[in-house]
């Protein structure tokens, strides 16, 4: 079992934004939000994210806290060490984003899917990547059988992670220690 990773600091909301492309008044700035609600939506099933910084960020992470992805949806993510060209630092490959079955056989479309969106039946991705000090990371995400004809990404989550030395375990036994010199007597209590 692979140990917890935390993403302490969001450095994407510090970052410059630009999608591929979006529709209507669902704009990129949504992934910076906290609400699920609030989400970008792309025009088409493929989109790419830019996120570019004056400064140099750590980054080990890029995290899609909610989407609609589909289960052969792919993504990619390249850091560099330049805001607009410079030197490539990591590059995933195209990797599965949301591997495995999710939600059945839900049809997206539908009017349902707002709802279920809204209530936790999202897609989350997570890559992982050796820590790079970064200008800029684009963000690739492909999903050319998603049924919705488009992608909807709600929170956006990059940056650099710690990890736990020891794993989580439920198996912690838990008791209490007196200091007490003496044990209170029965009448007391």
């Amino acid at each position: 079992m692979p140990n917890l990773r935390i993403v302490h600091d969001n450095a994407a909301d510090r970052a410059a934004i630009v999608a591929s492309s979006t529709a209507g008044g669902l704009v990129v700035a949504n992934v910076q939000s906290d609400l699920k609600g609030l989400v970008h939506r792309s025009t088409g099933t493929n989109v790419t994210y830019t996120l570019t910084w004056a400064d140099f960020e750590t980054v080990a992470c890029t995290a899609l806290a909610a989407c609609n992805l589909s289960n052969v949806g792919t993504i990619r993510v390249r850091a560099y060490d330049g805001a607009v060209a410079g030197n490539l630092l990591a590059d995933t490959g195209v990797q599965y984003a949301c591997a495995g079955p999710r939600l059945g056989l839900w049809d997206w479309t539908g009017k349902l899917n707002g709802n279920a969106f809204a209530n936790g039946g999202a897609a989350k991705a997570a890559v992982w990547f050796p820590h790079v000090a970064a200008k800029r990371v684009e963000i690739e995400l492909s999903d050319p059988t998603n049924e919705a004809g488009y992608l909807d990404v709600a929170r956006l989550v990059v940056g650099g992670g710690s990890r736990s030395l020891q794993i989580a375990s439920f198996a912690y036994a838990f008791f209490f220690v007196t200091e007490s010199p003496a044990l209170p007597s029965l009448d007391t209590c």
